[in-house]
């Protein structure tokens, strides 16, 4: 933080006619400072990046069927609840990120799929105009940056902003090509593919899930495999193969326990509760995969939060009101849950199992201990 005080110590930036005044001794800074100053200003584009993504989503995602839910970054974190923007308190990222899904307040399109691919791509293409407007306009800079020596603060800040910007935008688009062009024909695509089963009313049964090592799919990346276990652990659970869970859960414990926790992995910490309070009871990792996902957690009114709510509070804080309270906020919105018609089924199975066996013990009194 003290570093970029002095980036902005040194600067006096007139925009306007694009006069710098350089003040300071900056034709004189060290080395280590000028790969500050460059190292700062190719980390600001993420955040314009990112800030950009989510204006689109706000404005445009709509129109293809989508909704961006929730967003998050610097210790805020708006929720979209009841059609309104609720902001709350977060642990502090420098990350900003964002949730979007499938609207199902609306009727889901039948070319969903199709809509993704252009709203993707459109996206893309929004982020590198801007990369490219930004070159165009500090490219006197971007020249300026190569010349190294007689740089100065405000032409190295610009110059490598703007390079920045192209990097980042070219990045994502790389991503892109590389998700469709490539991932679509692994693993990756054939988890798109049961997704769209599932949303055209295919039970999790009829979907005949196979381990990772059973399929026709070489070398996935570990990214592919944990994608897969969001699906492949709840067909588990709708078949009762119980120990079945443990090879996945292992590989996806061993995997997030490394890792900070992402907003688009949200699903996984769910699964990795839900299995440490329900199935193989353990605190330590329960607490550990709660505590980072604690706030996106408390502030998810799916039935799927609810029911991850419910089962910690009973396997593993053993407070059986709290549960119990969790449960019929899960059954009372369970038919508005976000996902698929079989996973809405699970989650609906998967309450009231818990809140036949909280009646249970309610009723031979043994209740909170």
């Amino acid at each position: 933080m003290m570093g970029t005080l002095r980036i902005f110590g040194i600067l006096k930036i007139h925009l306007m006619n694009r006069e710098f005044i350089i003040t300071d001794g900056v034709r004189e800074m060290g080395f280590s400072t000028k790969i500050m100053i460059v190292a700062t200003a190719l980390c600001v584009p993420i955040w314009v990046l990112s800030l950009i993504k989510i204006v689109l989503n706000l404005a445009i995602a709509p129109k293809f069927g989508f909704r961006c839910s929730l967003i998050s970054g610097f210790g805020f974190l708006f929720v979209h609840e009841e059609g309104k923007w609720r902001c709350k308190k977060d642990k502090f990222s420098p990350i900003i990120q964002e949730m979007v899904g499938i609207d199902i307040s609306q009727p889901i399109p039948e070319d969903i799929d199709r809509k993704e691919r252009v709203y993707t791509w459109i996206s893309y293409a929004v982020e590198f105009a801007a990369a490219l407007g930004v070159a165009v306009l500090f490219s006197r800079e971007i020249k300026a940056l190569l010349n190294w020596k007689d740089a100065g603060a405000a032409e190295l800040f610009l110059g490598a902003f703007a390079v920045g910007m192209l990097f980042h935008s070219l990045s994502y688009i790389c991503m892109g090509i590389y998700t469709y062009g490539i991932l679509m024909k692994r693993l990756a695509g054939y988890v798109d593919v049961m997704l769209k089963k599932m949303r055209q009313g295919v039970s999790f049964e009829a979907m005949n899930l196979k381990p990772v090592s059973l399929l026709p799919y070489k070398n996935p990346t570990k990214l592919e495999k944990m994608t897969y276990y969001q699906l492949y652990i709840p067909y588990l659970i709708s078949v009762g193969d119980v120990d079945g869970l443990k090879e996945p859960i292992g590989e996806m414990t061993d995997y997030y326990a490394k890792r900070d926790y992402f907003i688009q992995e949200t699903l996984s910490y769910y699964w990795l509760i839900f299995y440490y309070s329900r199935y193989e009871i353990n605190p330590a990792n329960a607490d550990a995969f709660f505590e980072r996902v604690s706030a996106t957690l408390m502030n998810d009114t799916d039935a799927n939060a609810k029911r991850v709510l419910a089962y910690y509070c009973y396997g593993v804080k053993n407070d059986i009101e709290r549960a119990g309270k969790y449960v019929r906020e899960g059954l009372a919105v369970v038919d508005k849950f976000s996902l698929p018609g079989a996973e809405r089924e699970l989650e609906r199975k998967l309450l009231l199992e818990l809140d036949e066996i909280i009646s249970k013990r309610m009723l031979y009194g043994q209740g909170n201990n």
